[in-house]
Order: structure tokens, then sequence, then C-alpha cells
């Protein structure tokens, strides 16, 4: 080793040998040395460090090996800014620098051992001699990909001929992590970025595990790889070989506000009309009365309510999940001659009938097809099959590639619209198909039976057939066409429909279409955010998947879903209602305990799912009934809904005000913004910014939810009913929070309190209201039944215990009817009691139209 050299380490040392001593005292053989005290040494030997990482650290090893007389190994860390690089922006020219990176871990292996080198004996010369699969000497892509290839010379002789025969075997622990960037280093709209990193050795030791969890935030520093999958491929995958790796406990109020976006911010909070400003900012484009309560609501969940931990050690979540109730999805759908764009793995693009695109999946596919109601749903990610289509970005007006992630079909017999714009476009649909058209300076969804001659639809310019010629970044402008004519005719046969990532609409004969809005929305401005459809959640998973490893062959990998991702922010949940049965008791889980667990496989870990919840369902029978209750009409178990604080009813019901505003031409402007609201990225800094705000309550406050709740209660005790629990409680305290916050108060005050009271009894007499007693009843939500119908099927099963005694055989259905007029209970409510104690196992039939009691 040089002189020189050597002096600079001995340096070196004189630096880093307290923190030294410190790592070797709690046993450790790693040695961390930060880049700056290397630079502070020798500025030559740092820029080595960055541009020659393997070699240079080998001689660092060498000589801290030395000098402690063990073997160690050396990492590095505080690289300087300009190695900071995005994961999206790591190039072929970072292959073999040492950078420096941040990411959320998304999936991660178990460790497993990995051969590094091996012994061999050339029987020509009879000499043995280590042989290293990553070295100077071998071929450094081996490594990585895991194969073992015989020398071609011996090391001892130098000759080529003769056996080279296997005698012993070095391995080290290897761990593979796919990593994808942090919301807060991505723009609006984009899709994070992902790499994969192999961390060895002592990255892998079991005193590391937590820093190697899905859903954990990391600094990496690492040395940049280019990866070949086969020999024959020349296209080459970027990876990281990890030199040292940390959690960053970096939370959304950590993000930095500019000064400027500060005063807007805090000039805003004192308008005294914040709450109203920041929902009417929440989906701009959805009008209506019914939806403000809605939109205050969606604001206090973006900004939710303050976590705490009790004295015993319990947490109180301070994140609010909301459910919101419409019509079916599954009814708005294409006719099978509109054309779609579609662009497959190989970046070709397509345009055909979206009938003969399903159609064809579906059958290859039928064993994957999933039956919802009359419907059939392919998930695409189920068949590992890649689609694109074009989108439109609702927010930004501007087009977007995105994933198609399921398709479907289902048969009608029913009327259908036609829309021709002034440009001669045209496309057919449902009479519950979702439109795009322009309101003001941004968009609005119209269902197919609600549009208007003059209503202005997002088109692009270039004609669909045409599009395979043009290079992808370059398909088209958006604009917007006028509708000429609506035409209404009767269609019978087979009607498609696609679930696009993100954005949820695509272009279908030259006009974009849509699925929903609220949802992205919230999605899009949340500073933190996963949106998931549950068509598909039981494929990428809501909570955590273990999957056998590509990579590590033979191995298990770990993979976060959407509320181990978002944890920390909010998760948007479409079609809540179609997601599996195995994905609802996680669920429960993970919204229950805020964290999940896994035993499975070698994996068993626990994750944290700290998330909001915005999720949306369906009614079963297509429009909700007010006489029903909700447990009735929506496929989630009570235990599920009675972990919504609020749950709404989105109601198809006419907006007087809005359809006048249409006939009087008055929402015909192209380029106006509409008035009292804000940009979506500055009401995204503002929800972030409220974040740092931890109000205290007053002690008025705290008395007027304490008489609140102790004034229903005590209001229902003659009732029999339970209005209100421990639960809507909590739910409260959080909205009071959260609606402080929105003020950026440091007060929760009795204006407060009325707000968050407001919501929830809007919530309750929405769906927890008994539509016999018409009062609220909160075991409709907690155990799926209202009190009165507890009573009525403890009074229907003592009857028949009682008739047992003259009937041992059965109790005949009309001796059960005539016993129970006495009690005032009709003919159809003693079936609906049969029909649940049945299912419920406390009775059986001993033949049709006969009861007894289970024993």
């Amino acid at each position: 080793m040089d002189e020189q050299l050597v002096k600079k380490l001995q340096e070196l040392y004189s630096i880093v040998k307290d923190e030294i001593s410190e790592s070797l005292k709690k046993g450790s053989c790693t040695i961390i040395i930060s880049h700056k005290a290397i630079a502070a040494v020798d500025i030559k030997l740092a820029e080595e460090v960055l541009n020659n990482p393997k070699n240079t650290l080998k001689v660092l090893e060498k000589f801290f090996s030395q000098k402690l007389g063990i073997n160690v190994k050396v990492r590095i860390k505080d690289l300087p800014k300009d190695r900071w690089i995005r994961i999206r922006d790591i190039r072929s020219e970072h292959i073999g620098k040492l950078i420096e990176t941040e990411g959320i871990i998304k999936v991660s292996t178990e460790v497993r051992p990995v051969v590094v080198a091996v012994k061999y004996y050339h029987n020509k010369c009879g000499g043995e001699f280590w042989y290293n699969l990553f070295g100077e000497d071998s071929d450094k892509e081996q490594f990585i990909r895991f194969k073992i290839e015989k020398p071609k010379v011996c090391s001892v002789c130098g000759e080529s001929e003769g056996r080279f025969v296997e005698v012993e075997r070095k391995t080290v622990d290897m761990q593979r992590l796919l990593v994808e960037e942090t919301p807060d280093q991505i723009e609006r709209g984009e899709q994070p970025a992902q790499i994969i990193v192999f961390l060895t050795e002592d990255l892998c030791e079991p005193r590391m595990e937590r820093r190697t969890i899905p859903g954990t935030r990391i600094r990496i520093v690492g040395v940049v790889e280019a990866l070949q999958n086969s020999k024959t491929q020349a296209v080459l995958d970027l990876i990281i070989n990890a030199v040292y790796i940390e959690p960053v406990e970096k939370d959304i109020e950590d993000i930095k506000i500019s000064e400027e976006d500060e005063l807007k911010i805090k000039e805003l909070a004192k308008s005294g009309d914040v709450l109203n400003i920041l929902a009417r900012s929440i989906a701009p484009s959805i009008h209506g009365k019914h939806y403000e309560h809605i939109k205050k609501a969606l604001i206090l969940q973006l900004v939710g309510g303050v976590k705490k931990i009790r004295s015993d050690g319990t947490r109180v979540r301070g994140d609010i999940h909301m459910l919101l109730i419409g019509d079916p999805g599954t009814g708005k759908s294409m006719t099978p001659d509109s054309k779609i764009v579609i662009i497959d793995e190989s970046r070709k693009i397509n345009v055909v009938p979206i009938g003969e695109f399903v159609d064809q999946l579906i059958e290859d596919n039928t064993n994957k097809v999933i039956l919802y109601g009359d419907t059939e749903i392919l998930n695409l990610l189920d068949i590992n099959r890649i689609f694109y289509t074009i989108s439109i970005d609702p927010t930004t007006l501007s087009y977007e590639i995105k994933r198609v992630t399921a398709i479907s079909r289902h048969k009608i017999d029913e009327k259908i619209v036609k829309i021709i714009t002034k440009g001669g476009r045209s496309v057919s649909g449902t009479m519950d198909h979702s439109f795009l058209v322009l309101n003001g300076a941004s968009l609005a969804v119209k269902k197919g039976s609600e549009l208007s001659v003059g209503n202005k639809v997002p088109i692009i310019t270039k004609d669909m057939n045409s599009l395979f010629k043009d290079e992808l970044q370059n398909i088209m402008d958006i604009e917007f066409d006028d509708i000429d004519s609506i035409q209404y005719e009767y269609y019978s046969g087979y009607v498609y429909d696609l679930s696009v990532e993100d954005n949820e609409n695509f272009l279908a004969n030259n006009i974009f279409v849509h699925n929903s809005q609220i949802l992205q929305f919230v999605a899009k401005v949340a500073p933190k955010a996963r949106f998931v459809s549950g068509v598909t959640a039981s494929a990428v998973g809501l909570t955590a998947n273990v999957r056998r490893d590509e990579f590590l062959k033979g191995g298990w990998a770990l993979e976060a879903g959407a509320l181990v991702l978002a944890s920390g922010g909010i998760v948007c949940i479409d079609e809540l209602d179609k997601i599996s049965k195995d994905e609802m008791s996680t669920l429960h889980e993970a919204l229950e305990q805020q964290q999940i667990t896994v035993n499975k496989a070698n994996i068993h870990a626990t994750l944290k799912t700290e998330v909001s919840v915005l999720a949306a369902a369906n009614p079963k029978f297509g429009r909700w009934d007010k006489m029903k209750s909700i447990v009735d009409q929506i496929d989630l178990p009570p235990p599920i809904l009675n972990r919504f604080d609020l749950i709404f009813i989105l109601r198809d019901e006419p907006d007087e005000e809005l359809d006048r505003l249409v006939a009087e031409g008055v929402v015909k402007g192209l380029t106006e913004n509409i008035e009292g609201i804000i940009p979506p990225e500055l009401l995204r800094k503002y929800i972030i910014y409220t974040k740092k705000t931890t109000p205290v309550w007053t002690e008025s406050a705290k008395k007027k939810v304490v008489d609140f709740y102790l004034t229903l209660r005590m209001a229902a005790k003659d009732q029999q009913t339970i209005p209100i629990s421990a639960r809507q409680l909590e739910s409260i305290i959080r909205l009071a929070e959260a609606s402080a916050r929105v003020r950026l108060s440091k007060k929760v005050t009795e204006e407060d309190v009325e707000l968050a009271k407001s919501l929830l009894m809007k919530s309750l007499r929405e769906v927890g209201l008994n539509p016999e007693t018409k009062t609220i009843d909160i075991d409709i939500l907690n155990v799926g039944i209202s009190s009165t119908q507890r009573a009525r099927l403890s009074t229907v099963y003592e009857m028949i215990k009682d008739l047992q005694k003259d009937f041992p055989d059965g109790v005949p259905f009309q001796e059960i009817v005539n016993a129970a007029k006495e009690h005032k209970i009709e003919e159809e409510k003693v079936k609906e009691a049969l029909d649940r104690l049945l299912r419920e196992g406390e009775v059986y039939e001993p033949k049709p139209g006969f009861y007894k009691i289970a024993s």
C-alpha cells in the first residue's frame, strides 16, 4: 500500500476512531464512515470513493482490518449533494459510481445465502485455488445473476486444459428489495419509479431487519450496476448494490413549505370561511347542495385528527375513515363497436373495438373470470398481461398513458345513448355510463341520461386509426367538441368497460369517457395517497402479499399493499364491495389495529397501516332504498362498516340550481376558473401545513362532547335502542380536532365540536336509521341488525321453543304466524326472522315448513 495513502488513512482513523470503538463494543464488525470525514482528509481519495467505489472500499477494508486485527466491512454515508439522485433519474452514466437515493420499500425478500467464491481442484497440475464469482477475475454480473460458471484458466499453473473440480464454497447472505419513489419526490400525476436494491453480508443481519420491512422509507448509498437478464438480451436493467442503508422517519408534516406559500396559507386561514373554500376546491366540477357536507368531511379526512398514545400504551388513531355509497359501476359500459387505444408491452399502438379486445381476453382466460352479479370481470393482473391505454388527467386536462387493470362485460336489453359531436365523432354507451364534459376550466362527470346538446366533451385531434404511425410522446392534442345531437335507441347484447389505473377514464371513438371522480381527485391532491380498485385489489393487495421470489430462486418475498405504502397518508378504494373475503379480513385488522401481522412461509413481519381510508361501494340492488338497512343493501360485513367514522349516500337526485345554470348557458366558459376555489397544488400544501398543528381541547369543547353523548344515550333509553356508542364519540373527537387544524387553531373549540356533531348525525341519519322506528340505532352498523329486529328474533325463537312442546317433530310455519299475532308481528316479519335464524344456525327445518330449535 502506498506510503502516502497509508498516512492519509492513519489520519482518517484518528478522526473516526471513537465511532469505530463504539461500534466494536457493540459486537459489530462494521465501520460506518461519513464521506465528509474522508473529504476532510483527502479530496482525491474522496473522489475515488465516489467514482471507483469497489476498489477503494477494498483498500479501506484492508487497512482497517490490519489496523484493528479483525476483518471489518466499511460502509460509507453522507455523500455530497450532487450524488443524491432520484430513482427515476438514475442512468447508464451512473454505472459503477457511488450514489445516494431515497425511497419506500415495496417488496422485501427473505435473506438467502449466495455463493460468492468457489475453491477448485485442477486435475492436470493438482493445484487448488479460489475463484471469486464477484471480482476483477470474473464476470461481474454473475453475482447478481446467481450463476456459477467454472474458471477458464487455472490460477496455479495458468493452463486451461483439464478439469476443474469443485472443492469448497464461500457464501454470503443476500436480500433483495424493490424500492419506489416517495410521494414528495414526484410531481402530481406521475407514477413512482422503482429500482431493485441488493443487500449483502452485514446489511442482512437480524439487527437490520427493522430497516427493511416493506413500507419503511430508507436512504440508500450504493453502487449502480447493469443487470442483464439473459445473455441474448441487449437491454440491461439498472440495479443498486447497497453499501449503506438507514431508515428515514419523514412524516408528511416534515415536507417543506416555501415562505411564499406559507403566507398564502395563513392568509387563507384568516378568511373566516376557509373550510368552505377548501371544500369547494375538492372535485370542483361536482356540484349540488347534497355534496357540500361530503366535501367538508373529505377536507377533515385529509387533515385528520391527532394521534394519541394512552397511559396504558394503547394507541388511538387520528386517521378518519369514510365510506361513500353510490350507484354501481358495473352498469356503466360501452357498446362493442366503440374503438379504444391499446398499447401492448412492446409499446405498439393498436386501435381495436372494445368488444373484440374484451371478448378475446375473457375467452382465453375463462378460469380467471370473476362473476359479479351478471357481470364478467377479468383482472389483468391475475393473467400477467400488460396493456396501456390513453387517459386524461382531470385536474391538468393533459393526456397520460395509463395501465388497464381489469376488463368487464355484461348483457343488457335496454335503451342506450349515442352522442354525436359537431366534428362528426360519436360514441354509444348505457344510460348510466359516465361522460366527461367541460365545466369552467375543469372536467365534470355526467351520466349518459344527463347529457345535453351543447355540452363540450374532451376529444383528441388525430384520427385514432393513424396513431400507430406516430411517436408515443407526440400522440395528440386535447381539444373540446360540442355535442351536436343525442340519440336514444334500444340495444340487446354485451356492453363493455375498462378499469384504468388512477384516472379511471379512457378514450373511446376519439372521445374520453369516465368511471368515477371524487376518489381520483382526493388521491391526486392528498400529500401521500394510493388509489386501488376493489376489482383488482385481490391481486395487487390492499395490505401485504407473500409470494415466490423470481430472483432468489426458491425464496419468498413480502410485497407491501396500498395500506402499507400509504401509511401516514390516505388510501382511496373504489368498489370496496368487490373485494375478496380474504382481503376483507386483512382490511379489518388493518383498520382496527393500524398494523397487520404476516406469518407465511419464512416471512414473519408486522407492517404499519396508519392510514385514512376513503372507500366507495355500490348498493346490491342498483339504487339506495331508504326503507332498507345498510347491511341489507351493501356487501360489506358489520365489522368493516363500523370502522368508518362517516358513511354517506351519493344519491342520484336532480340539482335544480345546476340544471338552471346549464339551461341558461352560464357554464359555457372555456377558460374561466370556477370562482371561490384554490388550485389543487395550493390545496395540497394547505393540507400538509395543517398537520403541523396539534390543537388542545378547551374545557367548554370537552363539556359539549360529553353533554351531546349523554343526551343522546338518555333520550333513547325508553326506546331500547342505542343511538351512539364510544366508537362514535371517538369519531367526534377526531373530526373536531381536524376542524381546528383546518383553521390552524391551537385550540379545539365548541365551533369545531358543532361541525363534528352535524357531520356525524348526518351520517347516522342516512345509514343508521331504523326503518321501523325512524330512530338512530347504532346496532345496525355494529351487528348488522337493529334493536327492533334483534328483539323480534328473540321473540320468534322463544315462540318456537315453547311450541315445540306440542309439536316435537317440528313447529308448522302457520302455528308460528298465529302465535306471532299476539306479539303484533306480521307474517312477513316472521319470515324474515326465520330466515335469519336458519342462516345463523339457531333453528333448522326437519322438513320443509316445519321448524325446531337447534340443540
